[in-house]
């Protein structure tokens, strides 16, 4: 999940007291039975999930509001479960890409994909899909309707009409005979 949301949960450690009080053998420092330093099993989780819930629920309310209903009562249930499908995909597409990075990378030393990564595009890939349902514009685009030739001409038409609008309105650091102003 994003950092935000693990960040007060990941900060208290899940176990008990540690050290020889903690029921280690003395000589191997391995724990004993009964020992008071074990982890808490479902506790960190439990904690993980209730803060992933928050973020979720507030991300499917920010969907909503997008769309313009004020709360889940007004918007149809279809929305509402497609809004809350794409809040789940962005929260797995955040963590996975959070693992990604904290593994090193896309690929492995041996340069093969990670696991991750393909669980990265699957989310993302499905983030797209709910955010389209929900409403999300895709338009198809002419690459270029002109040569590379007249694309190039317009950029330095561009370039010079933001040249002439600089010289006619020059900012407060410049002087009128073209030399910056050095700090005092």
């Amino acid at each position: 999940m994003t950092d935000h949301v693990c960040a007060g949960v990941c900060a208290s450690a899940p176990t008990g007291e540690t050290g020889l009080v903690a029921g280690r053998d003395r000589a191997s420092g391995r724990f004993l039975r009964g020992n008071t330093a074990s982890v808490v099993s479902g506790e960190r989780s439990r904690q993980f999930w209730q803060a992933a819930h928050q973020e979720r629920v507030a991300k499917r309310l920010a969907l909503l509001r997008q769309r313009g209903f004020s709360s889940e009562g007004d918007a149809p249930p279809a929305l509402a479960a497609v809004c809350d499908g794409a809040a789940q995909a962005i929260l797995v597409r955040d963590g996975t890409f959070n693992r990604l990075i904290e593994s090193g990378g896309p690929t492995t030393t041996n340069d093969r994909p990670r696991a991750v990564l393909r669980a990265w595009e699957a989310a993302s890939d499905r983030a797209l899909k709910h955010l389209q349902a929900i409403g999300l514009e895709t338009r198809e685009r002419d690459a270029l309707d002109c040569t590379i030739t007249e694309w190039a001409e317009r950029q330095e038409q561009a370039e010079q009409a933001r040249g002439q609008a600089q010289e006619a309105h020059p900012g407060p650091n410049d002087t009128p005979d073209g030399s910056d102003i050095v700090g005092e």
